[in-house]
């Protein structure tokens, strides 16, 4: 059986783990590219945080 995990790991600890004899355990960290999301750019030149642009949206649409 073939299994793909993917996490989010900023912070954390590896241990040892045994319990796969006699088989070889196997990991692999895959990196995803992207692009900058366009709301960084909006945020320098507005001085508006995420939270703030997303309340508005919000209003805007009558929440």
């Amino acid at each position: 059986m073939k299994r793909v995990a993917f996490s989010q790991i900023l912070d954390c600890t590896h241990t040892v783990t045994f319990d796969f004899q006699p088989q070889t355990r196997h990991a692999l960290r895959a990196s995803p590219h992207g692009k900058k999301p366009e709301s960084v750019e909006e945020e320098r030149q507005t001085d508006k945080v995420t939270e703030d642009r997303r309340i508005e949206i919000l209003k805007g649409a009558g929440n």
